[in-house]
């Protein structure tokens, strides 16, 4: 539940830059795309989870998917909690509250739990580049990467991690119905 409490602070902190109703300047756009950056490095980092106690198990499971503009890095952790960051900046923080995203994440963690396997421990967590996806699992003692894999081979029936893609758009797309 500490999350949740540190998630609410980093709404705080995003909206002084994200959510302006005027077209953000250049030094708001950066200060939204920190934002975001920053956000997503604590979970990988686990210096979130660090914050919120120790548990066994998956903390969280990160999906970076590389789009036109940018990425979109959805994490849903344990507890529920769910946010999508947008990277150069904005996102939605605290779309767990909604049952809709609430079942969709659980699917996903429960899809990275069956293949975790194909994971490796990574220290680093570069965001992928044109044309690519990562996902990432976080436990209290590591951070785990599939490493950066073609969108488009995520797409192709068989693919041992086209489930855990399917289900992370899922989780997207509630997200964003839930605005």
């Amino acid at each position: 539940m500490r999350i949740i409490g540190l998630v609410v602070v980093a709404i705080l902190v995003l909206a002084a830059g994200l959510f302006v109703w005027k077209r953000p300047s250049a030094e708001q756009r950066e200060q939204a795309a920190a934002a975001a950056r920053g956000l997503r490095n604590a979970v990988l980092s686990r210096e979130l989870l660090q914050m919120a106690g120790s548990k066994p198990g998956i903390r969280a499971v990160v999906y970076d998917w590389h789009f036109g503009a940018g990425t979109a890095s959805l994490v849903a952790f344990d507890d529920g909690s769910t946010s999508l960051y947008l990277i150069p900046g904005g996102g939605f923080i605290g779309a767990g509250a909604h049952e809709n995203v609430r079942r969709a994440a659980e699917a996903f963690r429960n899809e990275a739990a069956k293949v975790v396997g194909q994971f490796h421990v990574v220290t680093e967590y570069p965001l992928p580049t044109s044309g690519y996806s990562a996902f990432y699992v976080v436990t209290d003692s590591s951070t785990l990467s599939s490493g950066e894999l073609r969108t488009s081979d995520l797409n192709v029936q068989g693919h041992p991690l086209a489930a855990l893609d399917r289900l992370g758009q899922e989780v997207i797309a509630e997200v964003r119905k839930s605005r």
